[in-house]
């Protein structure tokens, strides 16, 4: 990952990173707090899909887990670091091309058209099929992605 233009690396964030950072406490479950952390300081923008939003509340809500709920809503739709994308018919449409030549489910290519059409550089996910739907670098929250991040100028 190299960064050639000017300003913020503007990357989209899938729903499986989100819910990992806000959700589990093992070693690799601050990555979305990382993520926050370099949107802060100006070296990324995150941009995320409506979609991500409704992925994400269906286990607290399923578990009445109101105050997840609350905290997902405040992050996705009132924290100034994240912008959060509707799903627009140009979305649909791009994800209907990525369908037609793949076998990739609705989910999938819905995030993937929207991080292409939005300008993103890259998927931050552990999801790793996306790398088949996409030209866009598609990575895993790591230490080195971050050690690059740090090691840029903002």
């Amino acid at each position: 990952m190299t960064r050639a233009s000017v300003g913020p690396l503007r990357v989209y964030l899938d729903t499986n990173v989100l819910i990992r950072g806000m959700e589990r406490t093992d070693a690799g479950a601050g990555e979305v707090g990382r993520l926050i952390e370099f949107a802060e300081r100006d070296r990324l923008e995150l941009v995320t899909s409506e979609l991500t939003l409704s992925e994400a509340l269906v286990g607290p809500v399923k578990l009445g887990n109101d105050n997840l709920v609350t905290a997902y809503l405040d992050l996705l739709t009132d924290d100034p670091i994240f912008e959060l994308l509707p799903v627009t018919r140009d979305i649909l449409i791009e994800s209907s091309q990525i369908r037609a030549r793949s076998s990739a489910r609705l989910p999938d290519s819905v995030h993937v058209a929207t991080a292409k059409l939005s300008g993103c550089r890259l998927i931050v996910s552990y999801d790793r099929r996306l790398r088949d739907l996409c030209e866009l670098d598609v990575i895993e929250p790591s230490h080195a992605v971050f050690a690059i991040l740090d090691a840029q100028s903002p």
